[in-house]
């Protein structure tokens, strides 16, 4: 597998694991030219920031960010995403935390 090929297959999972939220939490159902469409969206911007990052020595972010709770009564999950192009592998984890 090439290391494309595996960076489209974690947002093809990431889409659809997004349209699984939109239905039960939002009410509301996506169509498969929506998943396909936010699939190439989010491809097309992982490959700009890439080429950013490629192409500058030191990536400075504006602000610094830091972990908050989620509000009371919430979970907030975190996912994310790795992809080993050598060993032809990726990953995926997430992480459900409540207000303590």
């Amino acid at each position: 597998f090439t290391e494309q090929f595996l960076v489209t297959l974690a947002i093809t999972a990431w889409s659809l694991w997004r349209k699984r939220n939109v239905k039960l939490w939002e009410q509301q159902t996506e169509s498969v030219d929506h998943v396909l469409a936010r699939v190439d969206y989010t491809l097309q911007t992982w490959t700009c920031a890439q080429n950013i990052q490629q192409h500058s020595s030191s990536v400075r972010r504006s602000q610094a960010e830091h972990w908050q709770p989620p509000p009371t009564k919430f979970v907030k999950c975190n996912i994310d995403v790795a992809v080993f192009a050598p060993a032809q592998k990726a990953s995926m984890g997430a992480c459900l935390r409540n207000e303590k």
